[in-house]
């Protein structure tokens, strides 16, 4: 807001659309319509600006861990997906074949049920991950690690 801007006289009300791109401080005045109503004068107007913290994305466990026999399929594990201030929407991808999801997005607090395939596999331990992805937080990505172990 610039002094001399003005806004748009509407009855009893003056309507007023500032932009405070640029302020470098939180007081402006206005040479606008002023207190004798006839456009003269100053007009001070506090403003109050609040910026809250962006949401950041949480999960619960942070990592998960599955054993089974090859050729067969160990029960679900949930993971929940949450914030740390407001909801926000995410999506979830995994970077293994092996690995389900239940569900590839959601809006946080949610859950999704990771299942792990073990056909085809030999004994060993594989490492997988599942990565939670919301642009409008402020960590943007977390990577949860998954571990399959299929014994001899």
């Amino acid at each position: 807001m610039a002094p001399g801007d003005a806004g748009q006289r509407s009855g009893d009300v003056d309507d007023y659309n500032y932009s405070l791109a640029g302020a470098a401080d939180a007081r402006h005045a206005s040479g606008g319509r002023g207190g004798d109503g006839n456009g003269g004068g100053t007009r001070t107007i506090p403003v109050s600006l609040k910026v809250a913290a962006q949401p950041s994305i949480t999960v619960n466990p942070k990592s998960l861990a599955f054993s089974a026999v090859a050729g067969t399929m160990p029960a679900g594990k949930s993971l929940g997906v949450g914030s740390t201030t407001v909801a926000f929407n995410y999506s979830l991808s995994v970077n293994a074949p092996r690995l389900k999801l239940s569900t590839t997005s959601g809006v946080a607090w949610g859950t999704a049920v990771v299942s792990a395939d073990t056909t085809g596999l030999a004994p060993g331990t594989y490492s997988a991950a599942v990565t939670v992805t919301a642009p409008t937080t402020g960590n943007g990505t977390v990577t949860v690690p998954v571990t399959l172990t299929v014994p001899p």
